[in-house]
């Protein structure tokens, strides 16, 4: 069974995307922010990270800085509802952090099972 870690500080979204994965029989870990799921990581075998961006404590961008020290090959897909228009598109700068696939917020569960699927079936260092 693969392990997915969710890292979102939003309880409702971290909570609907467990339930989401759990549906399709993946085995999922949650984690508050960057920092909290830096820890969990370390400790837990992880076939995948999904995090968000925007988080406090440590941000989502500097959690993937902080995996690629100790899991250069760590299948990652970030997500974000910060837009463009607001200034905040932080998914191109995840995209050059190694993230292997993007998801804007909001997110249709099948776009996240679907990406899911594909991100754990490509090779690392890949990109969607």
């Amino acid at each position: 069974m693969k392990r997915i870690l969710v890292v979102d500080d939003e309880d409702d979204l971290r909570d609907f995307l467990t339930e989401a994965l759990q549906e399709q029989g993946y085995s999922v870990i949650q984690a508050r922010n960057g920092r909290e799921a830096f820890r969990v990581f370390k400790s837990n075998r992880v076939d995948l990270v999904i995090t968000d961006i925007y988080m406090p404590e440590e941000d989502g961008l500097g959690l993937m800085r902080l995996l690629r020290t100790v899991a250069p090959r760590v299948r990652i897909i970030a997500m974000s509802g910060g837009g463009s228009s607001v200034g905040m598109d932080f998914l191109p700068k995840a995209r050059e952090l190694g993230a292997m696939s993007i998801l804007p917020k909001p997110i249709a569960v099948a776009d996240l099972w679907a990406t899911v699927k594909t991100v754990l079936t490509m090779p690392c260092g890949q990109k969607l």
